[in-house]
């Protein structure tokens, strides 16, 4: 009993000339107002390491409150240890009503932190409202609301925007769309919002975070015509010259391949303020799809006129060729059809184009009906050549295989040629209306 009571007077005693050390090396008012309460302090965070570290931490609980009471910028070590003190407890509760308790504890722990720490030079409010947001996920995952609030503030407290943290924000958000917690208003806004932030912060990361934006939009559903137009129309309408809106539709509406009535009228209203080569392209490409080749071929000859770049210049070019012969505009097909060989002679849809454009009008194109056979020639002689640039794709072949045999049905017969003492491999002209061209004759028996 003696040495018990040794034992226990030798360690209170150490422990006093411990605490009176340390109090006497701790003049900063962090740690209290006096040098009473900085010896208080300094013995309870003694006393907490102490707890902590022996797992005790019912023992440590009361500690951590009276610090952040008394001395809540003494240090880090107190929101620390207080996190995952609480984390054990929430994960160790045996009953929801328990597990809520610690949770909200949690927070609190989270919350003072913010606010007598927010100005740690590496782990300030900004790393501690992400923490907490990301723990509050964890651990009440069911209440929605909050964790959009908290992400919210995590996002709003960073001087450089976290594109991680905003990417899984956006992710909860599509969710809870999802799950019918949230108006299509609020994830289309947010989309704008958080892509802006994305844009303004050029780099790989920003990049990425805004293709994982758009990816999670178009997934979700909300962004479909009809939710679009909802939205816009009205903003639309009520200031129709807002050139920052109508790009907004656009780039908006664009996405979702929309062509409503509603669409192309805002992408003609921006076209007319802010010609874009890719609002003209958009506008030719809508108007071909509705059949309105003429002010299909006006946009694409706009795109045309505005690129500088050979390949692209060329790929309009063919395109106003197609949307010219789907229109039956077989002589302007043509012409565009030439401009893209000018650029590129190997180019095997513009071969296609003018074998289809003569082939189609062969027969019609002239009077003379020699003429009209021969011009099949020329249609059949650019097929083949298309066939032959255009091998590597077997459908496209096949088509033009198809073509080659119908057009050539219609080729001369050989007592035509007789008459005109043609034989088959003679060199000819065709002449037959706006169709001309080298060719050689050939009959169909």
């Amino acid at each position: 009993m003696k040495n018990a009571k040794k034992i226990l007077l030798t360690l209170v005693a150490l422990l006093a000339v411990s605490v009176g050390a340390f109090a006497q090396a701790i003049t900063d008012e962090k740690y209290g107002a006096t040098q009473e309460a900085r010896d208080r302090n300094a013995l309870v965070i003694n006393l907490l390491r102490d707890a902590y570290e022996n797992g005790n931490y019912d023992v440590a609980v009361p500690y951590i409150h009276e610090l952040i009471a008394n001395a809540p910028r003494s240090t880090e070590n107190i929101y620390v240890r207080g996190a995952n003190i609480y984390k054990a407890k929430i994960n160790r509760a045996t009953t929801v009503q328990e597990r809520n308790m610690y949770v909200d504890s949690l927070m609190y722990i989270y919350d003072k932190r913010a606010e007598f720490m927010g100005d740690h030079p590496q782990r300030g409010r900004a790393y501690i409202l992400k923490t907490k947001a990301a723990e509050y996920l964890t651990f009440r995952a069911m209440d929605r609301e909050n964790i959009r609030k908290f992400f919210l503030e995590a996002i709003e407290a960073n001087p450089e925007l976290d594109v991680e943290l905003v990417s899984n924000y956006y992710k909860i958000l599509v969710d809870d769309y999802n799950s019918d917690m949230v108006e299509t208003e609020l994830v289309m806004n947010e989309f704008d919002r958080l892509n802006a932030l994305l844009a303004a912060n050029p780099s790989p990361e920003s990049e990425e975070g805004m293709k994982t934006l758009e990816q999670l939009l178009m997934s979700s559903g909300a962004a479909d015509c009809e939710n679009l137009e909802k939205i816009y129309k009205p903003q639309f309408e009520a200031d129709p010259n807002n050139v920052e809106l109508m790009n907004k539709i656009v780039n908006m509406m664009g996405r979702a391949s929309c062509t409503s009535e509603f669409m192309l009228l805002v992408t003609e209203s921006l076209y007319k303020v802010q010609p874009e080569p890719q609002n003209g392209v958009f506008l030719a490409g809508i108007f071909e799809g509705q059949g309105d080749y003429e002010k299909s071929l006006f946009y694409w000859q706009e795109s045309i006129n505005s690129e500088s770049d050979p390949t692209m210049k060329a790929a309009y070019i063919i395109r106003a060729a197609t949307s010219a012969l789907a229109g039956e505009n077989y002589r302007e097909a043509v012409s565009f059809a030439r401009q893209a060989l000018e650029i590129e002679p190997e180019n095997g849809v513009a071969y296609m184009i003018i074998g289809q454009a003569y082939g189609a009008t062969a027969g019609s194109s002239c009077s003379d009906a020699f003429a009209q056979r021969a011009a099949f020639w020329l249609a059949v002689d650019n097929l083949q050549k298309a066939r032959s640039l255009l091998a590597g794709d077997v459908a496209q072949t096949e088509s033009l295989s198809t073509m080659i045999n119908r057009f050539s049905a219609n080729f001369p017969t050989n007592e035509d040629c007789f008459f005109l003492g043609l034989n088959n491999g003679d060199a000819y002209t065709v002449n037959c209306g706006w169709i001309s061209g080298r060719t050689t004759v050939r009959t169909t028996r």
